[in-house]
This record gives structure tokens, C-alpha cells and sequence, in this order.
């Protein structure tokens, strides 16, 4: 693992066409990072202040494995992405040199809506991380993208409502919001007279 973080921190991609790129780097590693998911995510912290893309690849490894229903330790990786999610979206240019760095978060936040959904989806995450996967969560609900601008533009008879959320942070975030709703009664509705209260209203996730 530690390899992987030190290449991460100091290597450039240079300017030649058809070179190696930061986005090939990610994919290569996420690829790896999917069949070994425990051993990186007990190592989630020491991704922070990585480049989004490489912290991205994080993201989309562990996604791959949740996809397979592979089970991994929650507690580290909800800490990496609660650090994530309370980054300022934008990223200054001088942050990171090269090319194909992102100059946001927004693509890394939407694929931590896409692995809490997942995760969600498949009862991956223990119960009791409750409150810390809504934490991440949330802030997700709230993001700038799509924007009004961004509707009128790519919207309407470009693309259904249905389209346009599954490829937008803030679109992914309230898919999300469902799974997490769904994922939370599963577990509260075998508790004793639980099942009717939930059927009756949101009393017993009022975050939702």
C-alpha cells in the first residue's frame, strides 16, 4: 500500500501524447485496490490530501468490491470520505501540477454516493455506523451539481430527469438517500412494534 501513496504524492505525468496519465494511474490501482479491499481499507486515512483522482480510485476499488459483496472494515474508510466531504468542492490550480488532475471534487462526490448506495443496498455497512454514513451522506444531497444552467442546457429533450440524476453528484446523492432510507428499516423493523411505526412515517429516521 505504502508504494502506492508515495507514487501518488510525487509522480508527474508528462506532456506527451498518448503517455501515462493520472486517470490511468487511478484506474490501474483501483483495479488492484478491488481484490484486496480490507487491506486498503484499513489504510483509507492515508489517502487523505491525495489528488481527487487518486482518492477517486479508492472510491471506485472498493465500490467494485461491494459490487461483489465483499465485506470490509467500515470505521477508516467512512473516516477518509468524511475528510473528503468537508473539503472546499473547488480546487485552487497550483493544488496539483500536471495533467487530467480534477479541478474539483465533484466526480469523487458522486462516487462515494455511488458506494454508500451500493454498500446500502447490500446491508455492507454495520448498523451501528449509522450516523456516520449519514454525515458523509448529506452533504452530498446538497451539492451545486446540476446546476440551473446545467438542467437547461443538458436537460428537457436532452436527457430524461431519470438520466440526468444518475450522471449528476447531487442526482446520485438522493438515489443514495433512498438506499439509506431502505438500509435503515431493514434493520429497525425487527425490532418490536417497529415495522407499523415505520409504515406510518419517518419518525424513526427523521433525516430522511
Amino acid at each position: 500500500l505504502f508504494p502506492y501513496t508515495t507514487l501518488f504524492r510525487s509522480w508527474q505525468a508528462s506532456d506527451e501524447f498518448m503517455s501515462p496519465s493520472p486517470d490511468g494511474l487511478g484506474r490501474e490501482v483501483a483495479a488492484v485496490i478491488s481484490s484486496k479491499a480490507e487491506q486498503y481499507a484499513l489504510q483509507a486515512p492515508r489517502f487523505r490530501d491525495l489528488a481527487p483522482i487518486y482518492i477517486g480510485a479508492l472510491i471506485t476499488g472498493l465500490l467494485e468490491a461491494c459490487r461483489q459483496k465483499v465485506s470490509f472494515s467500515w470505521q477508516p474508510v467512512l473516516e477518509l470520505l468524511q475528510w473528503v466531504v468537508e473539503q472546499p468542492r473547488d480546487i485552487s490550480e497550483d493544488k496539483y501540477s500536471g495533467r487530467d488532475h480534477d479541478r474539483n471534487w465533484g466526480w469523487t462526490l458522486g462516487e462515494i454516493a455511488n458506494l454508500l448506495s451500493e454498500a446500502f443496498g447490500s446491508k455492507l455497512i454495520p448498523y451501528e455506523s449509522r450516523e456516520n454514513a449519514w454525515n458523509v451522506l448529506f452533504p452530498i444531497t446538497v451539492d451545486l451539481d446540476p446546476t440551473p444552467e446545467y438542467e437547461a442546457t443538458y436537460g428537457g429533450s436532452n436527457m430524461s430527469p431519470f438520466e440526468l440524476s444518475i450522471n449528476t453528484t447531487r442526482g446520485k446523492a438522493m438515489h443514495c438517500v433512498i438506499s439509506y432510507a431502505w438500509w435503515c428499516k431493514s434493520y429497525l423493523e425487527v425490532k418490536p412494534d417497529m415495522k407499523q411505526k415505520i409504515w406510518v412515517g419517518f419518525n424513526e429516521m427523521p433525516e430522511v
